[in-house]
């Protein structure tokens, strides 16, 4: 039984009674598969009452979709409910193994992936985080995306960018561009970094895009309350990026799951649709895939 067949009848976080969210990730896998070529896999697993955990492919050997794709069944989610790893290991195959150690059983793990690959000096992808400090709202983080957007779209940056991709987290917006060429990692800090003693294009569009909404906006990497930030400090080789298809966003104070990623249609910015969606939780996300189909069109192929 194929996964996405099987959960229509079950919880797709709680499959067999135990929460695990490798059913939802094992069924978005195959549409993250161009999008995620080549880029190592990473997890936040959340611990009550401790820090986050951070599986990567610097601490362990390297996680690829390809390897998920292949390796998540019924059978495997369905063992993972009743036994701890070191029970059944000598029933998995290597991958299914690997696959364990970083999409733990029975906890809230995020789906993430190293956005520019976790070594070298080169980047092929430029990441936005359009993020949402203290008592900012969705629709100001729309008025945002929308403006930054535009201005992106006119400015001499669209030389190097090849395609855009804007997704939601579960709690505010992404965009990513893909380039054209691979770049040197100086081309990041030419062009891309908003840090403090720098002058680069995308710091003028943040300011400029600054002066056109009617919210705090600021180039920053840390939140600030009642302001939203553009980030784009997670592009360099090495950061981490949410994957933009079904990844689960946990309430910042509660650490309950409030939200599930998707890849946007830019008119869904204007036209009213994203509001309607962004209340969708990881059921209906399964439940409604055909409203991103055809997901080609979201994803770059790298």
């Amino acid at each position: 039984m194929s996964l996405i067949d099987f959960a229509k009848n079950v919880d797709v976080l709680k499959p067999f009674s135990e929460l695990d969210v490798l059913l939802l990730y094992g069924i978005v896998s195959p549409w993250l598969k161009g999008f995620l070529h080549g880029r190592e896999i990473a997890t936040k697993i959340h611990v009550p009452g401790f820090r986050n955990l951070l599986k990567r492919g610097t601490k362990l050997e390297p996680l690829y979709i390809e390897e998920m794709i292949e390796a998540i069944d019924v059978d495997f989610i369905k063992l993972r409910s009743k036994h701890h790893l070191r029970e059944v290991k000598d029933k998995l195959s290597d991958k299914q193994i690997k696959i364990w150690r970083y999409f733990v059983s029975r906890k809230k793990v995020e789906f993430f992936y190293a956005t520019n690959r976790e070594f070298g000096r080169t980047i092929t992808r430029v990441y936005f985080d359009v993020d949402r400090g203290e008592n900012t709202t969705f629709e100001q983080a729309l008025e945002v995306t929308k403006s930054f957007l535009e201005n992106l779209k006119t400015s001499s940056l669209m030389d190097f960018t090849k395609d855009i991709l804007i997704s939601w987290t579960g709690n505010s917006f992404h965009i990513e561009l893909n380039l054209k060429e691979e770049q040197k990692l100086s081309f990041y800090n030419q062009y891309i970094t908003t840090r403090e003693d720098a002058e680069t294009k995308v710091k003028k569009l943040v300011e400029e895009t600054a002066k056109q909404v009617s919210v705090k906006l600021l180039p920053e990497h840390e939140r600030a309350e009642n302001a939203i930030t553009i980030d784009p400090s997670q592009t360099p080789p090495g950061k981490l990026d949410r994957v933009p298809l079904g990844c689960i966003h946990l309430d910042k104070n509660t650490h309950e799951i409030d939200g599930v990623s998707f890849p946007v249609k830019e008119e869904w910015l204007y036209s009213g649709k994203i509001a309607e969606l962004i209340t969708l939780k990881p059921q209906d996300l399964i439940a409604n895939l055909n409203k991103f189909i055809p997901l080609e069109k979201f994803f770059i192929s790298s």
